[in-house]
């Protein structure tokens, strides 16, 4: 079973599209990542539900050696400051926008 059409929606639309680890504007490049995955109970709600570019999204999967993974509460982190910086209007402090700096 697949995400619902509307869940989906609503959370590219408060991400601005934007991947919610590297943050770039990626409208046409992003999956909707399960944080807790199915097999493990996580369900097709909002709560567990990020927004990732197909090279983010690469990397939370990748498990490598002497290195720290990402957690559910990393990405639940980066989800919710990405919505965030989208809702107040900072999406200009982004990395990749032009008036970015840092």
């Amino acid at each position: 079973m697949s995400i619902p059409q509307h869940i989906a929606d609503k959370l590219l639309a408060d991400c601005g599209r934007r991947c919610c680890i590297c943050r770039r504007f990626m409208p046409l490049h992003l999956h909707v990542h399960h944080i807790q995955h199915r097999e493990e109970g996580g369900a097709d709600e909002p709560d567990n539900l990020i927004a990732l570019c197909v090279t983010c999204h690469s990397s939370v999967h990748t498990k490598a050696y002497m290195t720290r993974n990402f957690t559910i509460e990393e990405l639940k982190r980066h989800r919710d400051n990405t919505m965030a910086a989208v809702r107040d209007g900072r999406w200009w402090i982004m990395a990749g926008h032009p008036n970015f700096q840092g």
